[in-house]
């Protein structure tokens, strides 16, 4: 997560990049983008159930990201979103189903904090 300023104690602990715990932050604003072409939107973030791939998603469409959750140290974080729109921002997905993506297949470009605890 990238914050505004450095915080940390000390000059080498300071830092904009930083992991802190879901339970502690709300996030309200997240835009990614899609770096993997045909990258599955599933009901859940188990990447081993071949039967919960609701959609693909074509490489380069922005998503909206709701909910994240940390799944373990092979998968990492899973992002629940949905589709917006096409990498040329030309065609909305207007009935986009909210799914589970792996990290690892988004590039997040926006991200805006609503409150930290």
């Amino acid at each position: 997560m990238i914050i505004d300023s450095d915080l940390g104690s000390g000059e080498q602990n300071r830092s904009t990049s930083w992991y802190i715990p879901r339970v502690h932050v709300d996030v309200f604003e997240c835009i990614a983008k899609v770096k993997t072409e045909g990258l599955n939107l599933r009901r859940s973030p188990n990447p081993n159930d071949s039967n919960n791939i609701l959609d693909k998603l074509p490489l380069g469409a922005f998503v909206e990201i709701f909910d994240g959750t940390y799944v373990n140290q092979n998968l990492g974080i899973w992002w629940c979103g949905r589709a917006l729109c096409t990498a040329d921002k030309q065609n909305w997905f207007n009935d986009a189903q909210i799914g589970w993506m792996s990290y690892k297949h988004l590039e997040m470009t926006d991200l805006k904090i609503h409150d930290i605890y």
